[in-house]
């Protein structure tokens, strides 16, 4: 009889299990060793380098930050900080002269004219193609602004922007029981406010509403007093007379002016030292300065800049920061390299957290306004944020040398009593002289 023999299935799937081990693990070995070998192969070596950074605006606290967060992301670059002004022609032209000027400067819209003027500004549009930088992240007013991008070029990447709101003596308020300001007040609202604390007490003159020229109120119309595009004063028209009517109505009130008063007070200097003034309208740099006071017990708090009614919600344009990069640097891919880390939402809260406002549309981030400062604690940051920059507008080179005879022309019509259409018509007549003369 024949007997069928048995198959050891078991044996064999033993067998055949111990194969595929042995050759997943061959396989294994193999990947852990190309594993090892990608990780072993040398990052791309790079010489150590110096990248100079124009000084102004950062305190010693922001340079430390900015140079560990360098180091840590590149370690082979390190940051060294030049003294320069901003602003500073003559600083600027030496410079660039003797080939000193650092890899990469701060400006912002009066001063990249002139920057521009020297042919120093690299143009950033290939450094933002090649890294991919997503643009839509900043706010859209400050790449629209002319003077930073025009002709599908780019001269200034956004470092951080400025707002203005009022602020106020909370102690004036509660000594004369009157209600505290409030978000959303029109320029008259605010007049009106004023005119309740505006008295004389105990010997102590008390003023309202703080206005220490027209800068505040025109520039949040916009207003500007000479045109960006053709470099001509440009007061002559209704828009500068609703500003001095404000203006006309502030001052019109018994008290805002004294007997021998022949300019504005320094009504910030009355507001943080002598503390008489309930009320002024300010740039972020102003809630800075509060500082000092605060810590010695000053008791303020903010709320939304007041605003005209026919562009409500708006403050008062902000001369955001760019960063450039000069074309004389040698190390431009690098110096793009930092400027863009300046841009991640890591060093931008930090930067708002101690007191310059992110450039990032991100309102989680700005409201961290002010957050690692204690003076700030408690206070109505908010508010500050309920208003939006108005529209951009090209801004003339000539725009600093031309305030001058904007203030003139309203300390002629306000305390000298001068006809407001002579006064806005010798402006402009001044300003375009000025022109003139700087053209030469």
């Amino acid at each position: 009889m024949i007997t069928k023999k048995k198959t050891n299935h078991a044996g064999l799937s033993i067998a055949m299990a111990l194969m595929i081990v042995v050759i997943a693990g061959c396989a294994q070995s193999q990947s852990s060793k190309s594993d090892t070998a990608e990780k072993a192969a040398p990052e791309e070596k790079h010489d150590p380098i110096t990248l100079k950074i124009q000084e102004t605006p950062f305190t010693d606290e922001h340079k430390q930050y900015l140079q560990e967060m360098v180091k840590k992301k590149y370690p082979y670059i390190t940051i060294e900080f030049v003294k320069l002004d901003g602003g500073n022609n003559a600083q600027m032209t030496e410079k660039l002269t003797s080939g000193t000027l650092p890899d990469i400067l701060q400006s912002n819209a009066i001063q990249i004219s002139d920057a521009l003027s020297m042919d120093i500004p690299e143009d950033l549009t290939p450094y933002v193609k090649k890294a991919n930088v997503d643009l839509s992240r900043f706010e859209d007013y400050i790449l629209k602004q002319p003077n930073f991008a025009s002709d599908g070029k780019l001269y200034g990447f956004p470092f951080y922007t400025n707002f203005s709101a009022l602020y106020y003596n909370k102690d004036i308020f509660d000594k004369f029981g009157v209600p505290y300001p409030k978000d959303g007040m029109t320029w008259e609202d605010a007049i009106e406010l004023g005119k309740k604390l505006t008295r004389n007490e105990g010997g102590v003159q008390y003023f309202g509403l703080g206005l220490q020229n027209a800068d505040r109120v025109a520039y949040s119309l916009p207003a500007f007093q000479i045109d960006g595009k053709t470099n001509q004063g440009s007061m002559s028209t209704d828009a500068w007379k609703t500003i001095y009517n404000l203006m006309d109505m502030n001052f019109s009130i018994s008290g805002m002016k004294q007997s021998s008063d022949t300019n504005f007070p320094n009504f910030t200097n009355l507001f943080t030292k002598d503390k008489n003034v309930a009320m002024i309208p300010g740039q972020s740099f102003v809630l800075r300065g509060l500082k000092d006071p605060a810590d010695s017990g000053f008791n303020f708090d903010i709320v939304q800049l007041p605003s005209h009614k026919s562009s409500p919600n708006t403050y008062e344009w902000d001369n955001t920061a760019v960063l450039v990069i000069s074309k004389t640097s040698k190390l431009k891919d690098d110096a793009f390299k930092v400027i863009n880390l300046m841009s991640t939402d890591e060093y931008q809260t930090w930067i708002t957290e101690h007191g310059q406002l992110t450039a990032l549309k991100k309102q989680d981030i700005k409201l961290k306004y002010g957050a690692a400062l204690p003076f700030l604690k408690g206070k109505n940051i908010a508010g500050i944020f309920k208003s939006h920059a108005p529209a951009p507008q090209v801004i003339s080179k000539y725009y600093a040398q031309s305030q001058k005879h904007m203030w003139n022309a309203m300390v002629d019509a306000i305390y000298k009593g001068k006809d407001i259409n002579s006064s806005l018509r010798a402006a402009d007549e001044n300003i375009n002289k000025d022109v003139q003369t700087l053209k030469k």
